[in-house]
């Protein structure tokens, strides 16, 4: 299911092989300790390298350990969480391999015959601005007025018009603060939308407020200047100074557009211009430095940038390790093997519930095919808005209910845990009884973490291994894209063209890269990766001409039966973006930024780490193992109240943590908390204890994992790391001809839709029960030929809703429909066969029916189906003949009608044999089936059948209606009849019988087996 390719990377603590630290002394929450812990944090503070890493990951601490170490008074608080603080940071440096600051680095990672390490101490250290502080600094040059009018501006491309009010719909928190990201907007005035008009591609601000000036000379160019300060303060305008996305120097970013402008001549923001000067040579200087020099200059840094007034963190530092790894090629297949088996264990294998929902929402309301502007189909006033859980949306997330996966995996579990097992080992057929047997496609790409167990590098060379997959980003890349700056050359060029060759979902797809802010801008830190791909789609970007990207206003949504894709508007060609980064799509990214990303795997496997479903809520569940990987540890909840109270005596709440411990199977050694942010404890030693016992007292529960023991990765020196390694699908892109757009469409607009009393078109919905359907349609049809306004009309069932659409002379002859239909409505309302009722606005399924004529010839064609649906709905209840076989010849005469021969129809259902019925069908209906189905001398048989006579005519009509449909469709090359015809016989079924997914079935065999019959009889052929 998946390869991987030769972008892999090293993730591993830095520590000194030399560093040795003093044992903790006891519970770092204990009063009776605190001189202890003041002796312990003087022998720890005084190691260099500790010190170093601390003071950059958080000076504020720095601080005041100096000041401890130094003597002065702390009150005993203080003292204890300045030690609590220290201690969580030795147990990082010592345990975790996350890349940060000094505590852990990268280095590329290779794959070979057998396993080769070097590891040496010279690690280098990359320094850059940090990113709340440089836009602390773009936001005070930007409110220099003189500055402001040189610099390029542009309208940020998520702005749009709610009524009278320009909307931001999601602006990011502010630099000032880390307030939540919320909606800004501002009234929409005619100077208003002058600006944004102006600035919809880059343009100084100056001539900006020339133009206005010439559009309103009775404003003042100081109000113009004003306004523009203001829009570019609500980040409704987006100036040059900020870096896109896959700008990886955000700092010289932002000095080359300065000296574009040559802002040094401005007095107001020269000393800023200075500062930015001085901290990028400071830098550069630092980045060649010995690692010595670099403490000193990132303390004269801190100096420079502090003494401007910032009391945000100023430096931030990333970690290229001296070190070079080849592992053997065996890993790599183990990874492919670990990949492989958990998509197939996805508990989502046709996508996310909110996403399934979205893409059924769209088919409803737009119809297979439609190419929808993504602005319109996200606003949730004309459009859909956006999937549940997301934020903004309108929509909740669905439910979820217990699968047969959640049953099974709950009785593994459990029968692990009466049997006292704390690992479970999958086999392959245990693995494909989990599997789900409506699986879709996995992701074209991934990026898989794990760590390595084994004893030696001649135990990795021979496959003794284990592999402890650690966790899962849902495009490759998405892991290591922040550190491709830090990588040698060599490297570096080697992993993006990987990259570069990456598979898409659907073929002639293009791979794009999203470039985008997050929410918050000190997430700027970890989110910025160069472009490795040479399409980009920006959102809320200033990107200059030379570098050219898709924005919002290029993009479509479209959808056929299988998924969503993103088009390009002017090409109709299929885009698959993704990032480069593992920022949180849900807490952190822009709502839009997220649905770019999501929306092509939309109906993918959801893959990622192994989850337990319900099961995930036991005390505990147990490590699964396939072949050499472990897919998950063993896991066990834990509650305060499973413990002593926090009142207790700490030695008393420790006996009961051991005694709870032993009850249940615990381990000494377990990982507390999730993925980055994870300390590895052993829960024997009062200090590691005591942070469990802080976590429980702080929420009132705590999930712990088991963790490695000591010595289990000494191939590595027991060093804490993981691989993150990309990997391909082995299986080929869906052929574009499945896709939809599979002929150019419009891009759909709100004007499309049909409103009543406005529109000629009518929709009205009427709540019924299904058995009751085919009566109310009977009347319908009686009570149409009396009314007033006579239209014509047709229908489709959806579960207990009856779907109308009429359509009228005039759009005024609405007025008497309405009083007509409420009549007719309230009538069935008193003979309990209906309930609500309600107008609503049509859409038209252009993607999937056409366009203009050929539209209007299909609306011909419903309305002909539905009088052949009601003949054989009243045919049907005489009993001379099964609905079902009436039904199966029905669709035949539609095939042949609408592929111009009974050869080409028959030969359709020959090629399209659908999937078996849960139940058995009757072979009595085979027969039935295949004498009324033959379409010899225009159904003879059906036309011998008493009362027939009614289904005949229909049929007839239906049969011209068609025929004029196909003439329409294959010249104008819009759609091919054949992709017409699963649509329309779809609907015929739901017209005669109803919603009926095993009947549909029911009626495809039944027509199949007609259509085999008479080709083995006039072809001589059989399938």
């Amino acid at each position: 299911m998946y390869r991987f390719v030769d972008a892999a990377l090293l993730r591993t603590a830095a520590y000194p092989s030399t560093l040795a630290l003093p044992p903790a002394p006891g519970p770092v929450d204990a009063p009776e300790y605190l001189e202890e812990w003041k002796v312990w944090i003087n022998q720890v503070w005084s190691q260099p390298f500790v010190a170093e890493a601390v003071e950059l990951a958080s000076p504020g601490l720095a601080r005041q350990l100096d000041s401890l170490r130094a003597g002065e008074e702390h009150l005993p608080k203080s003292v204890r969480r300045a030690a609590a603080s220290l201690y969580r940071y030795v147990l990082r440096l010592r345990h975790r391999a996350t890349p940060f600051g000094m505590f852990a680095g990268i280095a590329s990672t290779e794959f070979g015959p057998r396993m080769s390490l070097r590891w040496g101490e010279e690690h280098r250290l990359t320094a850059g601005a940090e990113a709340h502080w440089l836009a602390a600094m773009i936001a005070r040059l930007e409110s220099c007025r003189e500055l402001l009018m040189r610099l390029p501006v542009v309208v940020d491309s998520t702005c749009f018009v709610r009524g009278e009010r320009l909307v931001l719909p999601c602006a990011r928190a502010s630099h000032e603060s880390r307030l939540v990201p919320g909606e800004v907007s501002v009234r929409h005035t005619p100077a208003v939308r002058r600006v944004v008009a102006s600035a919809a591609s880059p343009v100084t601000a100056g001539d900006v407020v020339e133009t206005l000036a010439v559009d309103y000379p009775a404003l003042p160019a100081g109000a113009i200047e004003e306004l523009l300060e203001n829009l570019v303060a609500h980040g409704m305008l987006v100036t040059s100074l900020h870096p896109p996305m896959t700008k990886d120097d955000a700092l010289g970013h932002v000095l080359d557009q300065l000296d574009a402008i040559q802002a040094h001549d401005i007095p107001s923001a020269e000393p800023h211009v200075k500062l930015l000067r001085h901290v990028q040579a400071m830098l550069a200087a630092h980045d060649e430095a010995s690692p010595s020099q670099q403490r000193m200059l990132r303390a004269d840094l801190g100096q420079s940038m502090r003494s401007h007034g910032s009391t945000a963190p100023l430096v931030t530092c990333d970690l290229r390790l001296d070190c070079t790894l080849t592992l053997p090629t065996t890993v790599a297949r183990e990874a492919e093997r670990t990949a492989g088996v958990l998509a197939r264990l996805s508990p989502y294998p046709s996508g996310p519930p909110a996403w399934r929902e979205y893409h059924a929402r769209f088919l409803t309301h737009y119809g297979p095919g439609a190419m929808v502007p993504l602005r319109d189909v996200t606003d949730p006033n004309r459009g859909l808005g956006l999937p549940g859980g997301y934020r903004g949306s309108l929509h909740e997330r669905p439910t979820r209910s217990l699968t047969r996966r959640d049953e099974q995996l709950l009785a593994l579990a459990q029968r692990a845990a009466c049997e006292g097992n704390r690992e479970v080992v999958l086999t392959d057929d245990m693995v494909a009884d989990l599997e789900s047997h409506d699986a879709d496609r996995p992701p074209s790409h991934i990026d898989l973490r794990f760590c390595l167990h084994a004893s030696s590098s001649d135990a990795l060379d021979n496959g003794d291994f284990t592999l402890v997959a650690s966790g899962m980003a849902p495009a490759a890349g998405a892991t290591a894209g922040r550190f491709l700056p830090l990588l040698a050359p060599h490297d570096r060029g080697r992993m993006a063209a990987a990259y570069a060759r990456l598979p898409t979902l659907s073929e002639s797809a293009v791979q794009a890269q999203l470039s985008s802010p997050p929410l918050h801008p000190h997430t700027d830190n970890v989110s910025r990766a160069p472009a490795v791909w040479p399409t980009v789609v920006s959102l809320s970007e200033h990107r200059e001409d030379p570098d050219p990207a898709l924005g919002l206003e290029d993009l479509a949504v479209t959808a056929d039966d299988t998924g969503l894709y993103l088009v390009v508007l002017e090409t109709g060609r299929i885009v698959e973006p993704a990032a480069l980064t593992t920022v949180d799509f849900a807490t952190f990214t822009h709502p839009l930024a997220r649905f770019l990303c999501e929306l092509p795997r939309a109906r993918t496997a959801a893959v990622g780490p192994f989850t337990w479903g319900a099961a995930a809520r036991l005390p505990f569940v147990p490590r699964i193992r396939y072949h050499r990987s472990i897919l998950t540890p063993a896991t066990w909840t834990i509650t305060a109240e499973d413990l002593a109270p926090s009142s207790a005596a700490f030695a008393h709440w420790h006996e009961s943590l051991r005694r709870w411990r032993e009850r249940f199977g615990a381990p000494a050694t377990v990982h507390l908390g999730d993925d980055d942010r994870r300390l590895r404890l052993f829960l024997d030693d009062p200090a590691d204890a005591s942070l469990l016992r802080t976590e429980l007292n702080r929420t009132g529960h705590a999930r712990i994992r088991e963790a490695p023991e000591p010595g289990a990765s000494e191939w590595f020196d027991d060093r804490p790391h993981e691989i993150t390694l990309a990997l391909a699908t082995t299986l080929p892109p869906t052929p574009a001809n499945t896709h939809a757009p599979t002929h150019q469409v419009a891009p759909l607009s709100p004007d499309h839709e049909h409103v009543p009393g406005v529109s000629p078109w009518a929709c009205l919905t009427l709540h019924c029960h299904p058995q009751h359907m085919s009566e109310v349609l009977t009347r319908l049809q009686e009570a149409v030929e009396v009314w007033p306004v006579s239209p014509s009309w047709w229908f489709v069932r959806q579960s207990d809703q009856l779907h109308l659409r009429f359509h009228l002379p005039r759009p005024h002859d609405f007025a008497s429909l309405a009083q007509q239909a409420g009549m007719w409505a309230t009538e069935l309302r008193q003979h309990g066969l209906a309930g609500r009722m309600r107008w609503d606005t049509d859409v038209p399924e252009t993607g999937r029916y056409g366009q203009g004529d050929t539209l209007h010839a299909a609306y011909d064609v419903f309305i002909a189906d539905s009088t052949a649906a009601l003949a054989q709905i009243a045919l049907s209840s005489t009993g001379t003949v099964h609905p079902q076989v009436l039904a199966a010849a029905s669709l035949v005469d539609m095939a042949i009608s609408l592929t111009g021969g009974t050869a080409t129809g028959t030969r359709w259902f020959i090629d399209h044999p659908p999937n078996p019925a849960t139940a058995r069908t009757p072979r009595q209906l085979h027969h039935e089936a295949r004498k009324l189905a033959d379409p010899n001398d225009t159904f003879a048989a059906l036309r011998h059948l008493p009362g027939s006579d009614r289904v005949t005519a229909a049929w007839r009509e239906r049969r011209h209606t068609l025929g004029v449909y196909r003439d329409l469709l294959i010249p104008k090359h819009e759609l091919g009849p054949r992709s017409v015809l699963p649509s329309l016989l779809h609907a015929h079924h739901l017209r005669a019988l109803g919603v009926d997914e095993d009947g549909e079935k029911l009626c495809y065999q039944l027509a199949r087996s007609a259509a085999l019959t008479w080709a083995a009889r006039n072809e001589g052929a059989h399938s």
